[in-house]
């Protein structure tokens, strides 16, 4: 599993909805997501597809988190095989605040999007 930390554009600050300056690349030879929509400590993550050409749609229906409450019981975490030629955007809020956001999946299909979103997949700012 490979972490990366790379600097956003303004193509991909449009297409994640983020105004943050970095962005995560998270990369696995079988990458699988673990679903948790719940708020934790005033964090919460919110997951959407994005296809190899760079495009975002929502999860697929009987993927998305269950979303207890968090005074109810029951299963809030749910694991995801995520298929070659896409990947998951995680977003959402952490201790209150916007989270940076991340591009989960393998790694040729990352690489991709990053370069549709215009950043240089060969310069990550943690080399």
């Amino acid at each position: 599993m490979a972490f990366l930390t790379y600097k956003q554009t303004a193509a991909s600050k449009r297409a994640t909805g983020s105004r943050k300056q970095q962005i995560f690349a998270i990369t696995s030879d079988e990458p699988k997501i673990r679903l948790d929509g719940n708020w934790s400590g005033g964090s919460r993550h919110v997951y959407q597809i994005v296809s190899r050409s760079g495009r975002i749609t929502p999860m697929p229906p009987g993927s998305e988190p269950y979303n207890v409450r968090w005074n109810q019981s029951g299963p809030s975490i749910k694991d995801w095989p995520i298929p070659d030629g896409f990947a998951v955007l995680r977003t959402g809020t952490f201790r209150g605040k916007p989270a940076v956001p991340a591009v989960i999946g393998n790694y040729s299909t990352v690489q991709d999007i990053l370069a549709r979103w215009g950043i240089d997949p060969n310069s990550p700012v943690n080399k």
